[in-house]
């Protein structure tokens, strides 16, 4: 079982996220420091954000499966006008990392400096009220 490295955020979220039946195992697993997501075994393709279906072949024969959390920088952006609730955390940086596993997802980047391409290992962003992926570069540690 991979468990994400933690970064303690020491604050509330600054939106909780919104989560249906589909996601909810996804952040039980991520309060415990772990990426897990659907896998379709008919198409044999991890599917993030998990759904209840396949949107590859829409079968609905998915499993959830953990992910090792590690990939590299797609693309990022750097926010320094942000809604109020980040204005504590401004600027923001988020990203989109490519996991090994062939699936994309959004995070926090905590290594500002990241730039496209670079190896990456997802975190599990510890906050007061619930916990958010965030990145760093694959050879940072804690």
């Amino acid at each position: 079982m991979a468990v994400l490295p933690v970064v303690d955020m020491h604050a509330c979220m600054p939106l909780l996220p919104r989560q249906t039946l589909a996601t909810r195992w996804h952040f039980q697993a991520l309060a415990h420091n772990r990426l897990v997501t659907r896998y379709c075994g008919h198409c044999e393709r991890h599917q993030f954000p998990p759904l209840d279906w396949c949107p590859g072949c829409g079968a609905r024969d998915s499993r959830w499966r953990e992910l090792a959390g590690t990939g590299t920088l797609y693309a990022s952006t750097r926010m320094h006008a942000v809604a109020d609730a980040f204005r504590p955390f401004a600027p923001v940086t988020v990203g989109v990392v490519d996991l090994v596993e062939g699936v994309r997802v959004l995070a926090w980047l905590l290594s500002p400096e990241l730039v496209p391409d670079a190896p990456v290992q997802l975190v599990s962003l510890r906050f007061d009220d619930g916990n958010l992926l965030g990145a760093r570069l694959l050879e940072e540690t804690t």
